[in-house]
């Protein structure tokens, strides 16, 4: 059809010059923009759908027929595949940005933080996670704005001890678009005490610059620790990444550099997530250092993330 189109063209550019009435030229014009009307609505690309149903299937692809009670889905895996219209729960537009080869990859539902360390990004209004790390350390997300989120987390350690409730905390967090999707920055605090004692007040104070989009990106952050009322002597550094390998799959790092008790501490880390639409699993390994240490030894993390909404 292109190639008719082209030949099209070029007959009716012969015939202008040779033309020498304007009712013909008229009539070549009005041929010529016919045929390109045509080719652009052939050579036009569908529409991309992503058709989810009630057995949490997702099937990506084209519409070629729908009725009340089916569509036909052109699909790279499956070709033609009727879908009966009782059994979806959702159809939404493809973003085409999103396809990478045949695949789908959906929004990073956990781009706000590494294994731990926050980012520059932040919640979106309404989104929110439920986070757990080794069973005993709890901590629910939720962004109030696209602008500013809180979490508030808990170590249960009365569930083992009579006289101690646990560690609680508040993470209040704003976060700011330098530039969309390329630059962005965040400042909070992490508000901290063991409830039920006194003077035991600790947290840090923070501020963190990321670099790339939300599944690929990169963090250098600062953060000013303090304890019982009193600050520390010099900040804690960190520089942390985040890079997408798959639809559902992310390699994570955050690494400090920080002093405790007089001693210089650098920690690194490294570590998986595997990310599906209705939970999230983290595994990742941090190793300490710090001058006198004879071997390297490492510490496992395991958590797990339960995004919603509301």
């Amino acid at each position: 059809m292109v190639l008719y189109g082209m030949y099209i063209l070029v007959v009716s550019m012969h015939i202008m010059r040779n033309c020498t009435h304007m009712k013909t030229v008229t009539m070549v014009l009005a041929l010529m923009m016919s045929t390109l009307m045509v080719i652009s609505q052939i050579t036009e690309s569908p529409e991309l759908v992503k058709v989810e149903t009630k057995d949490s299937n997702e099937f990506v692809g084209a519409i070629l027929d729908e009725s009340d009670v089916k569509i036909v889905l052109s699909t790279e895996m499956f070709d033609e595949i009727t879908i009966r219209k009782e059994v979806i729960v959702k159809i939404r537009p493809v973003d085409k940005s999103k396809l990478v080869g045949d695949e789908f990859w959906d929004d990073n539902l956990q781009s706000t933080r590494y294994l731990w360390k926050p980012n520059g990004y932040g919640l979106r209004k309404g989104e929110g996670y439920y986070q757990n790390i080794w069973v005993l350390y709890n901590q629910v997300s939720y962004g109030f704005t696209n602008y500013f989120s809180v979490s508030a987390g808990i170590i249960p350690v009365f569930l083992f001890a009579e006289d101690i409730f646990g560690p609680v905390w508040l993470i209040p967090k704003l976060s700011l678009p330098i530039k969309k999707d390329v630059v962005n920055v965040a400042a909070g605090a992490f508000i901290g005490t063991v409830a039920g004692e006194s003077e035991t007040g600790f947290g840090i104070v923070f501020s963190t610059l990321t670099i790339g989009d939300r599944s690929n990106n990169c963090s250098i952050g600062i953060g000013w620790g303090y304890s019982e009322g009193e600050w520390a002597d010099r900040p804690m550094l960190n520089i942390s990444g985040m890079h997408r390998v798959s639809a559902k799959g992310y390699l994570l790092t955050e690494n400090y550099y920080l002093s405790l008790l007089g001693e210089d501490i650098a920690i690194l880390s490294a570590g998986y997530r595997h990310m599906s639409k209705k939970v999230g699993i983290d595994f990742g390994l941090y190793v300490p250092l710090y001058k006198g240490v004879n071997r390297l030894f490492g510490v496992p993390v395991v958590g797990v993330t339960i995004p919603f909404t509301g």
